[in-house]
């Protein structure tokens, strides 16, 4: 009787787990491949890094505290491709308008660009089809090819997305959020190593094959 009852429990143990772990495989599985994504929004770049409460930090002049702040309104396309195994890629091209900001120096004026934008990522899937992408530390690369800044290429580290997969996996929508923090990494180029982004946009993923 006692093993009848266990056998009973196990069953049905097996199931309902069963249908929640053939859920979560099914979820992985179904972003498998390449999707095309586009997407836009705006940045706040410090030269100097955010302070605790997201405000630009401060550098001090001749004639008094700085806290540079610049601002870029941004549209992309890209290719995003999903293996198996929670890892992937993405390469882009982002069309940057600059508005005017003052800096240590004086007033900059404002400008336009494009950069190309390649990064390796590794991914999550939680229920109800959530997902998160963040990038490799060391992988996110930038380069200016038109503009101000053509030629000029950038490394940072701290990028990521979250978002949901649509019913079916043949549509992704990600948003960025501005509690995460990009920072510029060696070799800084032209940038104060204490630079730092903060990214508001959405991107939306149409699955083009596997």
């Amino acid at each position: 009787m006692k093993r009848n009852i266990r056998n009973l429990v196990v069953i049905a143990i097996i199931i309902v787990v069963a249908p929640f772990i053939m859920a979560v495989m099914a979820s992985a599985e179904s972003i498998k491949g390449q999707y095309a994504g586009t997407g836009q929004g705006m940045a706040l770049m410090a030269p100097f890094g955010f302070k605790p409460d997201s405000t630009p930090s401060c550098t001090q002049t001749p004639q008094g505290p700085v806290c540079p702040s610049i601002i870029q309104t941004w549209s992309g396309e890209g290719v995003f491709s999903f293996d198996k195994d929670g890892t992937g890629s993405l390469t882009s091209l982002a069309h940057f308008v600059t508005e005017s900001f003052r800096g240590p120096s004086g007033i900059v004026p404002p400008s336009a660009g494009t950069q190309k934008v390649s990064v390796k990522f590794h991914y999550t899937i939680t229920d109800g089809g959530k997902i998160a992408i963040t990038a490799d530390p060391g992988t996110y690369t930038l380069e200016w090819i038109s503009g101000p800044n053509a030629k000029k290429i950038y490394h940072l580290n701290g990028w990521v997305r979250k978002g949901t997969i649509a019913p079916g996996g043949k549509m992704i929508i990600l948003t960025s959020s501005v509690t995460d923090v990009v920072s510029f990494i060696e070799p800084y180029g032209d940038m104060p190593p204490t630079t730092q982004v903060i990214s508001n946009g959405s991107h939306v993923l149409i699955w083009q094959h596997d």
